[in-house]
């Protein structure tokens, strides 16, 4: 299964119209169980430094091992 951490600068007000990275996501990966949720960003490191991203979207997937 998979989650999807969305930025809230994402989604209708970035694209125009709603659901978009969902249709792509499901595009790809059709019968994955996925759930997720809007955050207002995502801290995360360039160059070492960490910094506030806005207008990301964070796709993981959790694969069981056989």
């Amino acid at each position: 299964f998979g989650f999807y951490f969305n930025s809230c600068a994402r989604g209708k007000n970035l694209y125009g119209e709603p659901n978009v990275d969902i249709r792509l996501i499901r595009s790809y990966f059709p019968d994955i169980p996925l759930t997720g949720f809007f955050s207002y960003g995502e801290i995360a490191p360039v160059d070492f430094v960490n910094h506030l991203h806005h207008y990301s979207g964070v796709l993981t997937f959790l694969i069981p091992q056989t």
